[in-house]
């Protein structure tokens, strides 16, 4: 089923079911502000122990990001995040889908689909420059 919502590409609207209607466009231009980030103790999250030649084992860095607007309504957007080695550099790098309040929906106000709307809240996350806060958070807080 279909949700229509009066949206423009200038303001979100809060849906009754507490989802943050908003064009891909207005999440593009709305500044989003860090409040957390921190790392998952768990090492059964990411393979840690698992064997990879004589006495070498993988280990790995995993962690999360909470980012959220100063607009109304206020918009959340998180994600998990590893340290990952890729195309010669390493670097943090988004793991699977975002969490978030929003649900994006298209130049008439229709929803999108939740599929879709995971994977363009991924690509405004892949497109944003969020490391190197994310890193010197880390650095101050896991001394």
């Amino acid at each position: 089923m279909s949700r229509k919502a009066s949206v423009t590409n200038h303001r979100a609207v809060l849906g009754q079911d507490g989802a943050v209607r908003m064009t891909e466009s207005l999440l593009r231009k709305t500044p989003l502000q860090h409040i957390i980030s921190g790392l998952y103790e768990d090492p059964m999250t990411c393979g840690i122990g698992i064997g990879i030649g004589a006495g070498a084992t993988v280990t790995c860095l995993d962690g999360y990001t909470e980012w959220v607007s100063e607009t109304y309504p206020q918009i959340t957007l998180g994600w998990d995040w590893g340290w990952q080695f890729v195309s010669g550099r390493s670097g943090y790098r988004r793991r699977e889908a975002p969490f978030s309040n929003i649900t994006l929906v298209d130049q008439d106000g229709r929803d999108i689909g939740v599929a879709d709307t995971a994977r363009l809240l991924g690509d405004v996350i892949d497109q944003r420059d969020w490391q190197d806060i994310v890193g010197a958070y880390l650095a101050t807080h896991y001394r």
